[in-house]
């Protein structure tokens, strides 16, 4: 066994070094950068659309500018958005006005309350559900 001399001091680190420290930050930084920077290519090429700067690519979708909270809408060239024939937009139509509406928008609604599961107790607001007594409380043995 390796023994200390008295010569040399033993001292333990109470803090720790701020070099180390920050070198654990700025790793962590580095690899949260590299992790969205891969992210995006990923995504750039999977949609074909360069979201740094708003451009579109070439690719499968063709990218159209629109007005309104989504700038741009993606519509890949294969599938052609087809209206619907009159019967069909019938048939949706009365689908649509069929639907019941929520209850949310009617405030003249009445408010539905679960009822008791014990009908035979009715109590009046003063009467006392329960009482409790501590008359003859005995604590452990005496």
């Amino acid at each position: 066994m390796h023994r200390i001399s008295p010569s040399h001091s033993v001292c333990r680190r109470l803090f720790p070094d701020e070099s180390a420290d920050e070198a654990r930050t700025d790793n962590f930084a580095n690899v949260l950068q590299e992790s969205l920077a891969t992210d995006s290519a990923q995504k750039m090429l999977k949609w074909n659309f360069d979201f740094k700067n708003e451009v579109p690519l070439e690719g499968d979708y063709e990218w159209f500018r629109c007005d309104g909270p989504d700038d741009w809408i993606p519509i890949k060239p294969g599938k052609k958005i087809e209206e619907p024939d009159e019967q069909e937009s019938l048939l949706m139509q009365t689908e649509n006005e069929t639907t019941p509406k929520s209850n949310h928008e009617d405030a003249s609604a009445p408010v539905i309350r679960k009822r008791r599961n014990n009908l035979d107790h009715s109590y009046t607001k003063g009467e006392v559900k329960r009482k409790l007594s501590f008359d003859k409380v005995t604590f452990g043995s005496q």
